[in-house]
């Protein structure tokens, strides 16, 4: 939580107070607040021309949705959808309140519509093709493939295998069962 807990740059170790206001959030909530703000302090190592130190201005977080939102203009590394930018907006809010100051974009329509925009463009980029989920069918070849390399160097396995050679299913299901039976290094010139 160290991000989080700090002003910026500037770390700073929680007192006691602190620890009960952020016992007011769940651990799984912390940690995405502070995912968010490690985020926005790459933001402001690599974009802002000083030393960051919170309260984060109006330009820093317009600069912060810029950067860190897909848009169309820039093919950024760094660049997450429009829902996680939403989330890191919350933890950036999260972290101003635990700070006690003032979050400056609060409910801002500029940010809002550059969120938007995020989500346009998310909707635009190119979606990865979905692959073909993988089947019994293939399972099933890819022991008989494998059954049939060990039965042509352990006679033993030939003998006991070759009944299920024409029922592929069963096939499949029994190999790996007669496999781990044997002893070790006893398959494959020792394994």
């Amino acid at each position: 939580m160290k991000d989080f807990t700090s002003t910026g740059f500037s770390l700073k170790t929680p007192s006691k107070i602190d620890k009960h206001v952020m016992n007011g959030w769940r651990s799984n909530t912390l940690r995405s607040y502070n995912s968010a703000v490690r985020k926005f302090l790459k933001f402001a190592k690599e974009k802002l021309d000083r030393r960051f130190e919170l309260p984060a201005t109006h330009k820093d977080i317009i600069g912060f949705c810029y950067w860190a939102g897909r848009n169309e203009d820039d093919a950024n590394p760094n660049e997450v959808s429009g829902a996680t930018l939403t989330k890191y907006l919350h933890g950036m809010k999260a972290w101003h309140t635990y700070h006690g100051v003032q979050c400056p974009y609060h409910s801002d329509k500029k940010v809002a519509l550059m969120i938007k925009a995020s989500l346009r463009a998310d909707a635009l980029a190119t979606r990865q093709k979905a692959k073909r989920p993988v089947m019994v069918e293939l399972v099933s070849m890819n022991w008989i493939s494998s059954a049939n390399q060990l039965c042509q160097t352990q006679p033993a396995v030939h003998k006991d295998f070759r009944k299920f050679a024409h029922r592929p299913i069963d096939a499949a299901c029994t190999m790996p069962t007669y496999c781990m039976s044997l002893p070790l290094g006893s398959i494959g010139g020792g394994l």
